[in-house]
This record gives structure tokens, C-alpha cells and sequence, in this order.
């Protein structure tokens, strides 16, 4: 993380808060959430092909528009 805050989740595990200065290494093939809480800059660093699927509160596949235009209530 370069900036911000935000919560990373992987399936079965407990969030982890991330602030400026921290890193997290995620398991391959591993569902998890990703969740600003403020605007956020950071690297996304992979040695390997992956795949981003947005999903909305209930699992259900959403477009990428869809998830990226959502504004904060």
C-alpha cells in the first residue's frame, strides 16, 4: 500500500486492515475481497496470469463498470 486504507479478506480468514507501508500475499486460487476505505495507490505485483471478478453483496457476477462506477453511502 502507497496510500490509503483498506480491508483485504480471503475466504475463511479474518479481514486484515492495510495502511500505507503494508503488503499482503495472496494464495493462488483463493476467492478474496478487496475493500477501500479511502482512496488508495498501491502496487498489484503477480508472477503469474490472474483474473479479476467483480461480484456484487451476494456472489452474483457484475461488470467491471458496474463495480468501479458504486460511490460510497
Amino acid at each position: 500500500m502507497i496510500s490509503g486504507t483498506a480491508w483485504a479478506e480471503m475466504k475463511d480468514m479474518k479481514p486484515i486492515k492495510l495502511s500505507p507501508g503494508d503488503f499482503l500475499l495472496l494464495s493462488t486460487k483463493q476467492i478474496h475481497k478487496f475493500t477501500a476505505i479511502t482512496q488508495v495507490e498501491l502496487f498489484d505485483i503477480s508472477d503469474a496470469q490472474f483474473d479479476i471478478h467483480y461480484v456484487d453483496a451476494t456472489g452474483k457476477e457484475i461488470s467491471a463498470t458496474t463495480a468501479l462506477n458504486r460511490t460510497a453511502k
